[in-house]
């Protein structure tokens, strides 16, 4: 912990290039002497307890500087960062966690004299910013590599300008605005991009068939609690590299296509939680067996293929709320890695076989079935919830649960 008079005291060090006096217990607005720190190129005063207006803070004076963090502080910061336009050097601006103040077209006219390759923007949410305007500075950024504009209220029309603007970005992330209308993907493949999140807003509409050609190099595609429609597209079996995939709260249909099993070989997590699909919780035929989380919860699922049982990392499965009927799933039992199972309010009669007793399980919850006591549970010495409400059980639990 740095104190409040050492603080102050850096103003002496006019020779100063990098500041890093992150993760301390400063409170209070910046010295003004600051402004004398001009030789300063890298500043990090991440999470601290400061206040203040940016626009009238020393740091508007520091033309050098390259770098600029102010995450998880109390700032009072304008959209617009048009105290910043002089500073042509500055590639990076982190500010997430701070409050930040609407400004009216007129104050956005300005051209600003850097180019950016990271900005990292987030409200704190304290004053609720409703309908907000993108900062009209983003237009005019051609060499942003990472993206980083969640809780802002953005409301216009999806972002095919970010994408356009700036093809050598990296990631991308815009969750929790309200972005509204059709998902547009840009006129020439983004070949780097490997992280997309554009979950929480209102985007709308199918999404595009050409999204695996716009997007080759996808690792990480959330696009959860929007309003998508139709079927998932067949060429996400094109994304090769995709890890992490996240359609979660949309309104899609029809089932999961066989060219993004059989594709995507390497997706460790799949969610497709509430939505309106059907048929077959993975195709017959798939390859991935590198998966650890499917949550599939809230749909018209209807049946378990055997092929399940090649999901050696299988960690989480989340099936409950959905159609599913006949004997306790053989293949189920054959997760050794298991540590999370819902299939509550399905249609699962019987028991489940002896033999399944994953030796990592923790959560079990079969509730709102059609089974019998499955002693094969308690036999898990890990285990830490077990729900078997609203079942057929007649015989008497054992005394060793």
């Amino acid at each position: 912990m740095i104190s409040s008079k050492c603080f102050v005291e850096l103003c002496r060090v006019k020779t100063l290039q990098v500041l890093d006096l992150s993760s301390n217990d400063l409170d209070g607005n910046l010295p003004g002497c600051w402004a004398n720190l001009t030789s300063l190129k890298f500043i990090d005063l991440t999470w601290n307890q400061l206040t203040g207006s940016i626009a009238l803070s020393p740091l508007v004076n520091l033309t050098l500087l390259e770098h600029l963090e102010l995450s998880g502080n109390n700032f009072q910061i304008p959209i617009s960062f048009r105290p910043f336009f002089n500073h042509s050097r500055l590639k990076v601006i982190s500010c997430l966690y701070n409050d930040y103040l609407l400004e009216t077209d007129e104050f956005q006219a300005s051209v600003p004299s850097f180019q950016l390759n990271t900005i990292s923007l987030s409200d704190a949410g304290r004053h609720g910013n409703n309908d907000a305007a993108v900062p009209k500075f983003l237009y005019r950024q051609h060499s942003l590599k990472f993206i980083e504009l969640h809780n802002l209220s953005f409301s216009e029309k999806s972002f095919p300008w970010l994408t356009e603007n700036n093809t050598e970005l990296q990631t991308l992330t815009l969750q929790n605005n309200a972005f509204v209308g059709s998902l547009q993907m840009p006129s020439k493949p983004i070949s780097k991009l490997s992280h997309l999140d554009i979950a929480s807003n209102h985007i709308s509409g199918n999404i595009p068939e050409d999204i695996a050609t716009s997007f080759p190099s996808l690792t990480d595609l959330i696009m959860s609690a929007n309003s998508f429609t139709g079927t998932i597209p067949s060429s996400f079996g094109d994304m090769a590299s995709l890890k992490y995939l996240d359609l979660s709260h949309n309104h899609l249909s029809g089932s999961i296509p066989n060219s993004l099993a059989m594709g995507c070989r390497y997706l460790q997590v799949l969610k497709l939680s509430n939505n309106n699909l059907q048929g077959s919780i993975l195709p017959v035929r798939h390859n991935l067996t590198q998966l650890n989380h499917l949550q599939l919860d809230v749909n018209n699922f209807t049946t378990i293929p055997n092929s399940l049982s090649s999901c050696n990392y299988m960690i989480l499965l989340k099936i409950n709320l959905n159609h599913i009927d006949g004997p306790f799933p053989t293949a189920i039992c054959q997760l050794k890695s298991l540590r999370y199972l819902n299939i509550t309010k399905n249609n699962i009669a019987g028991i489940s076989p002896a033999g399944f007793s994953p030796p990592h399980i923790k959560y079990v919850k079969l509730s709102k079935n059609r089974l019998l006591l499955p002693h094969a549970f308690f036999n898990c010495t890990r285990l830490r919830v077990l729900d078997l409400s609203h079942n057929q059980f007649s015989d008497p639990i054992p005394k060793k649960v």
